[in-house]
């Protein structure tokens, strides 16, 4: 019988400590949840990414969202435009009400650095607004390192 009293008041102490970190992080079970799957991919390692990012303009103006889990990383990398040829570029990447980049009369092949540490996760948002009032594919790489 003590073995069972002795296993519960581990499993007491362990709940204790789980929910006092989750408590302590101001995270719940599914956010605990990423964050045992993060540390088991290679973001929480340390790596270099290079992304090929197109999307759609019409008459001039773009617009794109993603939301990912991060975990705290700190990023730093480059925004380079590779397609179209002519024309300026304004470009305003967000995270919620934080704005990472903000730069204007960006042209093709113009690398524009990045430095952003994040929270939790990331709700991104760019909008890209182009010097022609037409429709085109705005085409870009964009290399981080966390």
């Amino acid at each position: 019988m003590t073995g069972q009293v002795e296993k519960n008041d581990l499993e007491q102490m362990m709940n204790s400590v789980h929910n006092g970190f989750m408590g302590h992080m101001g995270i719940n079970e599914a956010q605990f949840g990423k964050l045992v799957k993060l540390s088991q991919e290679e973001v929480l390692l340390g790596a270099s990414k290079d992304i090929t990012f197109k999307m759609a303009v019409k008459n001039g103006k773009g617009h794109a969202s993603a939301s990912q889990t991060t975990a705290w990383i700190s990023i730093s990398g480059y925004f380079e435009i590779t397609s179209p040829d002519e024309g300026t570029w304004n470009v305003i990447v967000k995270d919620g009400n934080n704005t990472i980049l903000s730069q204007t009369g960006v042209k093709k092949g113009q690398r524009i650095d990045i430095i952003y540490k994040t929270g939790f996760s990331v709700n991104l948002s760019l909008d890209a607004t182009w010097s022609e009032s037409k429709d085109t594919t705005l085409a870009a790489n964009i290399r981080v390192t966390y």
